[in-house]
């Protein structure tokens, strides 16, 4: 109920908006996880009939060549963790990057044998599932929960094992994709998308020809990404099962913690999407391509002109 003074004046049909301010750590996490809920763990998960089409394409189209991986060695983890800056945040098991760093060669290997078990049992270990969620604002007036980015702090451990793997199946894609494929592959970065286009355009005006297309962007990709294809996908193009299968057993069972002016939130659950902050996510990126055929550059010469935002 909204009571005005009498000495306001307004014409109908007049509109009312009202705004509800939350400035406690706690009022805002209970925003923060009333948005995400929805879209980390949800109730009506595409069925796989649905993805029928793509797996068909996937199946005649897609290139084939299987991954070469071994076990982790010591060397190979002692060279991941020299990444870590001095500022290098703590993950929710309180390892500072120092405490992997200087560990002591018996115990380094001791660590490296635990992971390469784990991966062998396709089955990570429940003090390595926890992540602390820090919402950070995508634009500099952002107020709403959809404004912040919900990027998560993993544990050490698991940062330079993600990183690692995802470094060796990022590798592997670049063999596969073709020149007009970017982002997170090595040597490429995603602005050469537009770079590429840029010279298509200043080609065709020196030439004289018409050119139209059209950009897609998936809203919200990180979590609306289906688990279920991209792992189908990632075996298809020759990434080691042991590999996909240990990733989405973390994935499938990784508990997620709003963290906000050191007050902790609520555990929370997922059944769709990757996490970002997550290194094999952006491995996700890469796979995710292949559902579509790769586009040559004449498709710029046909379609409509327009900006299309899809949601899986």
């Amino acid at each position: 109920m909204i009571t005005l003074a009498h000495d306001v004046l307004f014409q109908q049909p007049t509109t009312f908006t009202a705004k509800t301010h939350h400035a406690t750590p706690n009022a805002i996490i209970a925003k923060l996880k009333t948005f995400w809920k929805e879209r980390w763990w949800k109730q009506n998960l595409p069925s796989q009939s649905g993805w029928n089409r793509m797996f068909a394409f996937a199946e005649q189209y897609l290139p084939r060549d299987a991954m070469r991986s071994s076990p982790i060695s010591v060397d190979q983890w002692v060279e991941v963790n020299k990444r870590y800056g001095s500022k290098a945040a703590r993950g929710p098991d309180s390892m500072d990057r120092r405490d992997l760093q200087w560990l002591l060669p018996g115990l380094q290997e001791s660590l490296v044998n635990l992971m390469n078990h784990c991966e062998r049992l396709e089955q990570w270990p429940d003090a390595l599932l926890a992540g602390f969620v820090y919402p950070l604002p995508k634009k500099p007036e952002g107020t709403t929960a959809g404004d912040f980015r919900p990027v998560i702090l993993y544990s050490m451990v698991y940062r330079s094992r993600s990183s690692l793997r995802a470094k060796e199946c990022l590798r592997h894609l670049e063999k596969l994709v073709d020149h007009h494929q970017f982002g997170f592959l090595p040597g490429r970065e995603a602005v050469q998308v537009w770079f590429t286009i840029q010279a298509y355009l200043e080609v065709s005006i020196l030439g004289g020809q018409d050119k139209c297309g059209w950009v897609t962007d998936i809203q919200k990709a990180f979590e609306n990404i289906p688990r279920d294809p991209i792992r189908w996908l990632s075996k298809k193009l020759g990434i080691p099962s042991r590999i996909v299968n240990f990733w989405h057993n973390f994935l499938d069972n990784t508990i997620r913690y709003f963290s906000l002016h050191g007050v902790v939130g609520q555990a929370m659950l997922s059944n769709s999407g990757y996490p970002e902050g997550c290194a094999m996510s952006c491995f996700r990126d890469g796979s995710c391509r292949f559902s579509l055929p790769s586009l040559p550059p004449s498709i710029l010469s046909t379609g409509h002109t327009g900006l299309l935002r899809g949601q899986f």
